[in-house]
């Protein structure tokens, strides 16, 4: 009887951690209310840019697969910047700015960059602590996709192309 017991306290409680997953990792939430802070010296604000749809990639310069997904973003931003979606990528708080300038320039990166000079992008879009991470905000300000680690380039291209469609 006790075993029985346990086993279904232990069942419950797995099943319990996996609603609790489902519902934090699927449920939208509002994108924090930040200012990104551009190599440019520009700083728009979260909210400047609601309703256009925005990729924001948090990353490292020793990231091997932030370095990896980079070419995507590329194209991404080649192929629908034209159209509205701006990508952000956010250089970690441990990252020198002088170090995230010469990525760019070495790299030629289309997209802009940001620093996170003092830990509150990544504090403000959910404490991220790993690269790559990777959130899509709706045109409406909403984060419908967070993904810790590679992201998905096929769904996040169709559902950027959705969302430009519906916005047009």
């Amino acid at each position: 009887m006790k075993a029985r017991l346990l086993l279904a306290s232990a069942v419950i409680a797995v099943l319990a951690g996996l609603v609790w997953t489902w519902h934090a990792h699927f449920r939208y939430v509002d994108a924090p209310e930040v200012s990104f802070t551009m190599l440019d010296g520009s700083r728009p604000a979260m909210s400047d840019l609601v309703g256009n749809p925005v990729l924001v990639t948090f990353w490292g310069t020793s990231c091997v697969e932030c370095i990896r997904e980079m070419p995507d973003l590329v194209r991404m931003h080649d192929e629908y910047s034209s159209q509205g979606l701006r990508i952000i990528g956010v250089a970690m708080p441990y990252e020198p700015p002088h170090l995230v300038y010469q990525f760019q320039q070495m790299r030629k990166l289309p997209y802009q960059l940001s620093l996170d000079l003092d830990g509150s992008l990544s504090r403000g879009f959910g404490d991220v602590r790993l690269t790559p991470t990777t959130l899509l905000v709706s045109p409406g300000g909403e984060i419908v996709y967070h993904k810790t680690g590679p992201f998905d380039t096929e769904w996040l291209r169709s559902r950027i192309a959705s969302m430009l469609e519906q916005s047009a």
